[in-house]
């Protein structure tokens, strides 16, 4: 997200960063400026010059205002009950996996159970804060878990 820091008394709002720059008048536009190989938004170039995306110029164009984005509410704090559970019961169980497949005994083959488990809760969590990477490394460690089901439980294909 932003390295801007959200000050305490900066409002959530419901709008995301590109419903925002929608709503941005043309002047505070974040543009390209080729001489900086940046975005500025040019009426506030004290805002400094964002080489990501300009995104994080309107992001911080937002926080300046004292604003956090619907984005942003997440990395901000805001995260559901429901979400957190995901989170955190989905490390729970990649950690029960990850130590049933270290011990190397006839009960490590559980931990694939205990991966897949894993799988769907993080895969849960990253659709909730829109973590597209995350989401994409569950979808594919959710696949190696299926193979590891296959393979210790002699299941055929």
């Amino acid at each position: 997200m932003s390295a801007v820091a959200t000050p305490a008394s900066a409002r959530r709002t419901t709008v995301t960063v590109d419903q925002y720059i929608e709503l941005l008048p043309d002047e505070d536009h974040p543009a390209f400026d080729q001489s900086c190989a940046g975005y500025v938004i040019c009426s506030h170039r004290e805002l400094g010059v964002f080489h990501y995306s300009k995104r994080d110029a309107a992001r911080a164009l937002a926080l300046s205002r004292g604003l956090v984005l619907a984005d942003d509410a997440v990395s901000a704090g805001a995260v559901s009950r429901k979400l957190r559970w995901l989170e955190w019961s989905g490390s729970a169980l990649g950690i029960l996996g990850a130590s049933a497949l270290a011990t190397n005994t006839p009960i490590s083959r559980y931990g694939w159970i205990a991966f897949l488990a894993a799988n769907f809760a993080m895969i849960g969590f990253a659709r909730g804060i829109n973590a597209r990477g995350l989401l994409l490394q569950q979808v594919a460690f959710t696949a190696t878990s299926i193979l590891g089901l296959v393979r210790s439980f002699g299941l055929g294909l």
